[in-house]
């Protein structure tokens, strides 16, 4: 086998080989890298194992290189500065959910050669560390001799967990696997008159803009800018990899949820319920979650994930064990998982966390 690495490919190709892995997501796609781009300026690695006597694909992995200070500086001004400068002192390189690999034979080897490819252009570009990759966990298959190759390769594992739900049962098996707590809050929201539709035009998303800065300056977080919104739907919404649903409540914009999807796992993001909601008794998120999984149902899709929880609920804080409640409500099983870690420069990389716990703070502040 041998590795291929190269900045650009070819995306339906690219996108049609992730597709054709039970392991494939849209984090892996060259559309995905093209979002990340264009809308934040962070560049892709694309990395192609192939047979060397056929030269057909066995695994692929891409891989974002990123300061973990682009985020917080990239939309502020003097930005054409700062984010160069960043780059160029505490670069990272992370990934979700890969490799993908295209064959059942040769997984360790590939990923072997893979590890090694990193490594060699981490060392190359002066990247400062790997930071929480985490493998491909759609396949739904434990790969323990996987892990020793990651440990081997002196990759550091930090456990992760997420809500995976099935969504290859019949429609009536779906909603008998919910919790009872969750039908009951959606029979009860259905009886109020609450539907869901789906945003189908860019002009839709200033509004959902303002309802999502809304619902986030409600709950102490932060919030980003429009442009957000609409570089993901003019690279993701016509590829077929964005769906964004809402409720409406006497007019007014009352909960929302996105979702990205691709290889037919969904991945959702952004939910929404408007601050009122709860004194209303408006349960706008069982509602949503409900159709997204009935809609994943019917457009063929595998997997709903639930985009994360604490992985034992019972030594995190109410926030943490609430999300984890209510996440656990759907019918999902829990997936534990590693995201590794490599540090290729120890004092710049102890540094910088030191760094960016001050900025966020300073951040916070002003």
């Amino acid at each position: 086998m041998k590795v291929r690495v190269s900045t650009s490919v070819d995306p339906g190709y690219w996108d049609s080989l992730v597709a054709s892995s039970p392991e494939g997501s849209i984090f892996q796609t060259a559309t995905w890298a093209l979002f990340l781009n264009d809308y934040l300026g962070v560049k892709s690695f694309f990395f192609l194992v192939e047979n060397t006597t056929d030269a057909k694909p066995v695994a692929l992995l891409r891989a974002s290189r990123e300061s973990p200070f682009h985020r917080l500086v990239f939309e502020r001004p003097l930005n054409r500065f700062t984010i160069p400068l960043a780059d160029r002192l505490s670069a990272h390189l992370s990934w979700e959910a890969g490799p993908v690999f295209l064959t059942a034979e040769g997984k360790s080897e590939a990923l072997t050669l893979l590890l090694e490819a990193v490594e060699k252009l981490c060392r190359d570009q002066g990247i400062v560390a790997l930071q929480g990759a985490w493998p491909g966990i759609y396949s739904l298959e434990k790969e323990n001799q996987l892990d020793q190759v990651w440990l081997y390769a002196g990759y550091c594992p930090e456990q992760r967990s997420t809500f995976l739900v099935d969504l290859r049962a019949d429609e009536q098996t779906l909603w008998r696997n919910l919790k009872s707590s969750a039908r009951k809050s959606i029979r009860r929201t259905v009886e109020q008159g609450l539907t869901v539709r789906r945003i189908t035009e860019p002009g839709e998303l200033s509004e959902y803009h303002d309802f999502l800065c809304r619902c986030r300056e409600a709950l102490g977080l932060a919030t980003f800018s429009l442009r957000n919104l609409t570089e993901m739907w003019r690279v993701l919404f016509p590829a077929g990899m964005l769906e964004i649903f809402y409720i409406r409540y006497r007019g007014a914009l009352a909960g929302g949820l996105g979702i990205w999807h691709h290889a037919g796992v969904i991945y959702e993001w952004g939910s929404l319920q408007a601050p009122e909601a709860k004194e209303l008794k408006l349960y706008c998120s069982d509602l949503l979650k409900w159709e997204v999984i009935r809609w994943g149902h019917s457009k063929g899709c595998r997997l709903y994930d639930l985009a994360g929880v604490v992985t034992d609920p019972s030594h995190s804080g109410d926030k943490e064990r609430g999300i984890y409640q209510f996440k656990a409500k759907w019918g999902g099983k829990q997936q534990r998982f590693p995201a590794y870690s490599k540090c290729f420069k120890p004092f710049r990389h102890a540094l910088l966390k030191e760094g960016a716990k001050v900025f966020r703070k300073l951040r916070e502040r002003f």
